[in-house]
């Protein structure tokens, strides 16, 4: 998951390299709502291709053992993908990684991580009753650390726009839920997702998502342990049932986290926050 990762960054600390890989995800309708009554399923176009945009800004504000709080806006981050459905279902491409603003060095190094990964599709089997998330079908050899980092991060912002649909028929204001345990960034992260369905015309629907993540302590690195980590987010997600990918994206989410380690006998401890907007555009 990204957030652990953004501030992993703001401290200089290194994550662990594993992309995430999301269990399935079961659907718990807790309102059928009102009105006229639509069955959501999702209906690929053979053969459609089209291009995806992820943009992400984010800061972080962190204090080391009680000490003064500091504030790190970090760089925004832009991954273009193309997407392509055939027979066999969903298939994404990375074509392109840039951060704004960045030293041309990272410039030079996110291009020959792109192009390492270009010819690795993300891959996800047909499901007419799920937005399944698109996971990693192999990494290169040995991937270096922005490789690893590029995956991840690109894998955490799809899972966030995979949408589950209920199998029940529902109406405006109808609400479900996903529940799912999930180890990503080597922290083990329990994730609630809350869906509300805003309009429905046509193969077009908006939804609303509140979200929540929080976690047990676990090792964050070798000598870092995470006492705490919460976190919420809300946003709206725009889907065209003929597409596994929601169509447009506009999420925020904000939290906290606690990371303790011992350097040397002496116990160390640093209080962070973050905000993280995540929006999606296709074309």
């Amino acid at each position: 998951m990204v957030i652990p990762l953004l501030l992993a960054s703001a401290l200089g600390l290194a994550a662990e390299d594993a992309p995430p890989v999301a269990p399935p995800r079961e659907v718990e309708l807790l309102s059928a709502g009102r009105g006229r009554k639509h069955l959501l399923r999702i209906s690929p176009q053979a053969d459609d291709t089209w291009d995806v945009q992820l943009r992400r800004r984010a800061s972080t504000s962190t204090s080391l053992d009680q000490g003064p709080r500091q504030q790190t806006p970090l760089p925004a981050q832009v991954h273009e993908l193309t997407a392509h459905v055939d027979p066999g279902g969903l298939e994404l491409r990375l074509l392109a990684a840039e951060q704004p603003g960045a030293p041309m060095e990272l410039h030079l190094d996110l291009r020959d991580a792109v192009q390492a990964l270009a010819a690795i599709p993300w891959v996800s089997a047909p499901d007419p009753r799920q937005r399944t998330v698109p996971v990693v079908q192999s990494v290169p050899d040995d991937p270096d650390a922005l490789q690893a980092e590029l995956v991840a991060d690109v894998a955490w912002s799809l899972d966030l726009v995979s949408v589950p649909l209920p199998e029940e028929r529902v109406g405006r204001g109808a609400r479900w839920r996903v529940q799912r345990p999930a180890t990503e960034q080597g922290i083990a992260v329990t994730q609630e997702a809350t869906y509300e369905v805003l309009r429905v015309k046509g193969t077009e629907v908006v939804l609303g998502l509140s979200l929540t993540l929080h976690t047990a302590p676990d090792a964050l690195l070798d000598e870092a342990r995470v006492e705490g980590f919460e976190a919420t987010g809300e946003g709206t997600l725009w889907l065209d049932l003929r597409r596994p990918l929601a169509r447009a994206a506009d999420l925020s989410l904000d939290g906290s986290i606690v990371v303790t380690w011992i350097d040397e006998d002496v116990p160390h401890r640093v209080d962070g926050t973050f905000h993280t907007r995540l929006q999606l555009a296709t074309r």
